[in-house]
């Protein structure tokens, strides 16, 4: 359970993650659990996509609970068919998450941000949405993507920027910055054994190469930062835009930043 200071209203809320397999519980289990949430004073519960097959929305209609939804599009469609473009780190395991390198992230994220509104105003439910959670990654926080959801332990996270659409990416940035090979070995500070002949064959190296140390690994964390920012000044736009078409100024929009996510 957690408390959530809303300053605009002057109120403060308790709210209540419902966890994602009670979803498909039947409705006489879930009114049971809703009017125990009520009766510790929980006001507000969270759920996230999947929450609209059952009968949790139906349940909920009967509450005076408010919600707190996680918007959900940035999951890899199963049909999807470019594997060229899925997330692969350092260590060759890819992600089933959209990356910001896929060359339909924008276009498919709108689509299912729009069609799960779309599913949730034809169930009734969207007078009770109070705030819309943009969807940064895992969990809806920016921390993109995480080790938790690969089984691995620790926090020490991977780079996820070496399959050949990432690489490409970076590619072309590079040319734009530079402009000619030379000048890009130049500033990489690469002798005559590392140098690049061409921009076809510039590629991120894993972490610690020795000749990428420094310049060059410099520019690749820039464009790896301004990468993920891109994608996640996206998915706010669309969380904003998707919030302001189906629940008008009323609603919030919500940025999950974890703290213990920025180390050196």
């Amino acid at each position: 359970m957690a408390r959530a200071v809303t300053r605009n209203k002057d109120i403060s809320r308790f709210f209540i993650t419902e966890y994602a397999p009670y979803y498909a519980h039947d409705a006489e289990r879930i009114r049971q659990r809703l009017a125990v949430y009520e009766s510790l004073g929980i006001d507000m519960i969270r759920v996230q996509t999947g929450w609209e097959t059952g009968a949790l929305i139906d349940e909920l209609q009967r509450t005076r609970l408010r919600i707190k939804f996680i918007l959900y599009v940035l999951g890899l469609p199963s049909d999807y068919g470019r594997p060229d473009e899925a997330m692969i780190d350092e260590h060759g395991v890819s992600n089933w998450h959209f990356g910001p390198w896929h060359t339909e992230l924008e276009e498919r994220t709108r689509k299912a941000a729009d069609e799960q509104m779309a599913m949730l105003s034809e169930r009734g439910i969207l007078d009770q949405i109070d705030e819309v959670c943009a969807d940064l990654g895992p969990a809806a926080e920016g921390l993109y993507p995480a080790n938790w959801t690969l089984g691995r332990e620790g926090h020490e996270e991977a780079y996820w920027c070496y399959s050949p659409a990432a690489q490409a990416d970076f590619r072309r940035t590079m040319a734009v910055r530079y402009a000619s090979i030379g000048a890009a070995n130049e500033a990489w500070r690469l002798d005559e054994d590392n140098a690049f002949a061409n921009w076809e064959e510039v590629a991120i190296p894993l972490p610690g190469t020795s000749w990428a140390r420094g310049p060059f690994w410099h520019d690749m964390l820039v464009w790896y930062r301004d990468s993920k920012r891109r994608l996640m000044r996206h998915q706010m736009d669309n969380t904003i835009n998707m919030t302001r078409k189906y629940l008008g100024d009323r609603a919030r929009v919500i940025v999950y930043l974890p703290g213990w996510a920025y180390t050196q």
